[in-house]
């Protein structure tokens, strides 16, 4: 299976194509390597210096995540999606509609049974949250 890649890291793996690529080039007399390792090097500097949060950085939801759907999959875990809950930061990535966006693991992730009892939960799942509904705290 392979690693999904996110956020920062794209240009982290695209400077180490852009290297690969660079080599192959410079055997063959030139080529287009400069500007892709600028490419690279702008989308690592736009995410270092404009998304509210970095991967590791602890975040707390500023509202509740509003539940309209009772089919859609975090209905269940509405009773944590709440305003002052607070999540560790696992990847950033950006979206043209939404923003920067935080995939979340929050610390009191428990799961709501049919019955309405809450199940504790071993494999913390990822939220992708939007920088809208997200504070970076302490």
């Amino acid at each position: 299976m392979t690693k999904e890649i996110r956020g920062a890291d794209y240009a982290n793996l695209a400077l180490d194509v852009i290297k690969n690529i660079k080599e192959e080039v410079e055997r063959l007399n030139g080529g287009p390597s400069f500007y892709f390792e600028k490419m690279g090097t702008y989308v690592r500097a736009l995410f270092e210096r404009f998304a509210p949060f970095k991967p590791k950085d602890r975040v707390m939801l500023v509202e509740d995540i509003p539940m309209t759907d009772t089919n859609y999959g975090w209905h269940r875990c509405a009773h944590f999606l709440k305003k002052g809950e607070t999540a560790l930061v696992e990847y950033v990535d950006y979206n043209d509609r939404l923003g920067f966006i935080a995939d979340c693991i929050f610390d009191n992730e428990t799961f709501k049974d049919e019955m309405g009892n809450l199940i504790p939960v071993t494999n913390r799942h990822l939220f992708s949250i939007s920088e809208k509904w997200l504070k970076k705290v302490d």
